[in-house]
């Protein structure tokens, strides 16, 4: 594996990549450069690509043209002078960890303690004993302001409580690059702040990162740029305060009209 800690080179750069499902083109030729420590938070219509874009980066839906690469790495795939050829899920997976993604459902083991879910892939992925592992975890708690919740188990934690755990279980292997998707969209109204309060904290840490969301303010305070991805393609890319207070494109105009009133 590539690595690379040049701060010149880009955490993600992602070149007109393009998706179907069957006749249904979802992405059109997307693209989009990420440098370390910046934040990009990606809107837009339901269906129109967002979702699947953010899963294309980390591999969890293969592109059918395009390139992705995380950290100089092309992601899933290995081009040379005779083609391109898919890589093994082994392979694929290893590729994974350099990036963390946090889905709208929380995805934990309701078997496991909040400590243990985060631990697990410390110790399943990366081989690491189980006591440094539970170590390590206890501090990603800590950092996302629920370690004193460790010993509890999925069922005994509010909706924003386990989201908040599955975004400790994802940095605790220390990603180059968070994805999040929707990540507050499952969360009754009253536990939507606390979950973008510990995002936008790792935004000040200087955590590159990807977030699709319908949170205005938050996108607003938190993103470097906000992208409109609808009907396959970017609609717009600005910093936050053209994007939404002198939008260029009709279809961003249309959208936030929906949105902001």
């Amino acid at each position: 594996m590539t690595e690379t800690n040049d701060a010149s080179q880009p955490v993600l750069e992602a070149t007109d990549v393009r998706k179907s499902f069957g006749k249904l083109d979802v992405l059109k030729g997307i693209s989009l450069t990420l440098m370390k420590g910046e934040s990009v938070c990606i809107m837009g219509p339901s269906g129109g690509g967002k979702s699947t874009f953010l899963r294309s980066i980390n591999c969890l839906e293969m592109i059918d043209t395009g390139t992705i690469r995380v950290c100089g790495e092309e992601m899933g795939y290995r081009t040379t002078a005779t083609g391109r050829r898919q890589l093994s899920e082994r392979a694929i997976a290893v590729q994974r960890r350099q990036t963390g993604m946090v889905f709208q459902q929380f995805n934990l083991f309701f078997t496991m303690t909040a400590l243990d879910n985060v631990a697990s892939g410390l110790v399943h992925v990366y081989g690491v004993n189980r006591e440094d592992a539970r170590e390590q975890a206890y501090e990603q708690l800590k950092l996302v302001g629920i370690a004193d919740k460790a010993e509890s188990y999925p069922i005994q934690l509010s909706g924003g409580q386990q989201q908040r755990v599955a975004i400790a279980r994802a940095i605790a292997v220390k990603p180059k690059l968070m994805l999040f998707d929707e990540p507050t969209s499952a969360l009754d109204p009253e536990m939507v702040q606390e979950v973008l309060d510990v995002i936008f904290n790792l935004r000040k840490a200087g955590m590159t990162m990807i977030l699709v969301t319908h949170e205005v303010g938050f996108a607003k305070k938190a993103a470097d740029r906000v992208m409109l991805i609808a009907d396959g393609v970017v609609a717009e890319q600005a910093s936050p305060q053209r994007f939404f207070e002198n939008p260029q494109s009709e279809r961003t105009q249309q959208f936030l009209s929906r949105v902001l009133h």
